[in-house]
């Protein structure tokens, strides 16, 4: 009996010794195969999503530049644009100016024509009152000959201001032009009723070195002294002297 359960354990050792490689090659090789196929395509997926990640960081670092550089040709574009609009509208005051000079009126007409279309601009900051001051023939003080927007109590105040007094006066006096942001110390002329005052732009109009008189403007309470404004403020003065 015992050699009968011998033989028959060694007829099942070589049985499995036969048929193990079968069931490698049936049963376990495609499992793993089919283990290394996925780990393959896992890791080929990875790559994948993270090439995909650096192409997108990529591409989306150049749209941002892009967008960008477009955003600066546009704010340049509006620049130039702006530019070329103010420019216009300088030519048309200016040009304006010496169409009414030519016409058979008063000249106090002509100055507050004038005075108007310097405060047309509509690219600057004035404010729509202001005044145009000429020189008496004393040489000493000044005298409001055309105004706009003024309350009657400063007409009254500032009909007549000596040369070096209050901002007007000032600029008359230094032949240079002289700016506020504000009230302050040196705006000497009070009256009554004022409010929290807006600042000036008072230029010299020169005719080579002598005083003709002063163009007045107001700007907003607190505002920047600005070149361009400033410029186009003197070539009006300059443009009013060739009156």
């Amino acid at each position: 009996h015992f050699s009968g359960l011998t033989s028959v354990a060694v007829d099942t050792a070589l049985l499995v010794i036969l048929v193990s490689p079968a069931l490698y090659f049936l049963l376990f090789l495609p499992i793993t195969k089919e283990i290394r196929e996925r780990t393959e395509s896992e890791r080929a997926l990875r790559e994948h999503r993270e090439n995909l990640e650096k192409l997108i960081e990529t591409r989306t670092k150049e749209l941002a530049e892009s967008n960008q550089h477009l955003q600066g040709e546009l704010a340049e574009r509006r620049r130039a644009e702006e530019q070329i609009a103010r420019n216009y509208h300088i030519q048309r005051v200016i040009s304006s100016i010496l169409q009414t000079s030519l016409k058979q009126i008063q000249l106090k007409e002509v100055l507050e024509f004038s005075l108007d279309a310097v405060l047309s601009v509509p690219f600057f900051s004035m404010l729509n009152k202001g005044s145009i001051f000429l020189v008496e023939e004393s040489g000493d003080t000044l005298r409001l000959e055309a105004q706009r927007g003024l309350p009657e109590s400063l007409k009254i105040k500032c009909a007549v201001v000596p040369s070096g007094s209050c901002l007007c006066g000032r600029a008359a006096s230094t032949r240079k032009t002289v700016f506020a942001a504000h009230a302050d110390a040196l705006h000497e002329y009070q009256y009554d009723g004022m409010s929290p005052h807006d600042g000036h732009y008072c230029v010299p109009i020169l005719l080579g070195d002598k005083v003709l008189g002063v163009l007045n403007t107001y700007v907003p309470d607190g505002h920047i002294r600005k070149e361009d404004e400033e410029q186009f403020l003197t070539m009006a003065a300059d443009t009013l002297a060739g009156l």
